[in-house]
């Protein structure tokens, strides 16, 4: 059994009370008098000026504050450094692969050279340069 799709930010929005980014639809907010009011997964956030709008793939939308914005989906924070991990994964999994396929090594060539070789390529799979 496989676990459903992770769901992916998409969107990032940081309310100024300016326009609304064109992908937030009228059916996840509404104005409460001068206020916004976003509809989020767990309830109804109001978000203050300076707060963070997240647009996920799957249609819900996270309100958070600025620390919080920065720290989970911010250029460093979790969420990138996840996607980091991802990929860095992904790549160690295809050279797994290419390694069961090729085998051995070939005959006459010193096992040191060959798995120092293959040391090198799996830095360059999780830490690319």
């Amino acid at each position: 059994m496989t676990d459903p799709p992770r769901p992916v930010p998409v969107h990032r929005h940081i309310w100024d009370r300016g326009p609304l980014p064109d992908w937030l639809t009228p059916d996840q907010y509404w104005f409460d008098r001068k206020q916004i009011v976003v509809r989020t997964p767990d309830s109804h956030a109001r978000p203050m000026p300076g707060w963070w709008l997240i647009g996920w793939d799957n249609g819900w939308v996270t309100v958070c504050s600025p620390t919080m914005g920065e720290r989970e989906y911010g250029p460093d924070g979790l969420y990138s450094r996840l996607a980091q991990a991802e990929e860095s994964l992904a790549r160690f999994t295809a050279l797994y692969e290419a390694w069961v396929e090729a085998g051995s090594p070939p005959p006459g060539q010193p096992f040191a050279s060959w798995w120092e070789a293959r040391l090198w390529e799996m830095r360059e799979a999780v830490f690319p340069s």
